[in-house]
């Protein structure tokens, strides 16, 4: 079901996220929660989306790459950097414009 996408200024867009518990990956509500927000993002032609861009303040991601497909992303962590740098444009689904 394609979900609201909350936009700038939205306080909930500011608050922090749950974890995602291991007992809670395999739910249907959680699975039905990735497909949502599949289907959200494509239908706002985005590349990713985050769950609390939905107004849900849990820990999940979905990015599109275009090569492998939507992928979710649950408990994501940054796990180092590199110093090679790309220019691209940004986008956010929730920063119009």
């Amino acid at each position: 079901m394609i979900k609201p996408i909350l936009t700038e200024p939205n306080h909930e867009l500011r608050l922090k996220s749950d974890k995602v518990h291991l007992r809670d990956i395999k739910k249907d509500e959680t699975q039905q929660l990735i497909d949502d927000m599949i289907e959200t993002m494509q239908h706002a032609d985005g590349i990713g989306l985050a769950a609390p861009q939905i107004g849900v303040l849990k820990r999940i991601i979905i990015v599109d790459t275009k090569k492998k497909g939507p992928q979710a992303f649950i408990n994501p962590k940054v796990a180092g950097r590199s110093l090679l740098r790309v220019q691209a444009e940004e986008g956010c689904l929730s920063i119009p414009g």
